[in-house]
């Protein structure tokens, strides 16, 4: 398969508490590359993930996976059948945080 598996433009995301968690991310991940994300504690790794699999929805910008908008509800439906999360710590404060559908 060619063509890009994940890309992201200007992904902006902020917590209700007003937390900017991402800031403008830009990522282009063709299918096949194998990528390393790392940073500390708080560095926006997991709210990246979670914008990119459609558990949250970010502020602005795009993202793409597998040529699904994150963005379009109907098209976000579909994500499932391509990727999945598997949290680390499955009662994570992360589900006290508004969620959309």
């Amino acid at each position: 398969m060619s063509g890009r598996a994940i890309t992201a433009s200007k992904l902006t995301f902020r917590y209700p508490s007003g937390e900017i968690a991402l800031a403008g991310i830009d990522i282009d991940i063709g299918y096949g590359e194998s990528v390393g994300l790392v940073g500390p504690n708080g560095a926006g790794k997991t709210t990246l993930f979670l914008c990119l699999t459609g558990v949250l929805r970010p502020e602005n910008g795009s993202a793409y996976v597998c040529g699904l908008d994150v963005r379009d509800p109907s098209e976000r439906k579909l994500l499932p059948e391509k990727l999945g999360l598997l949290f680390q710590n499955s009662d994570d404060q992360l589900f006290n945080t508004t969620v959309f559908d």
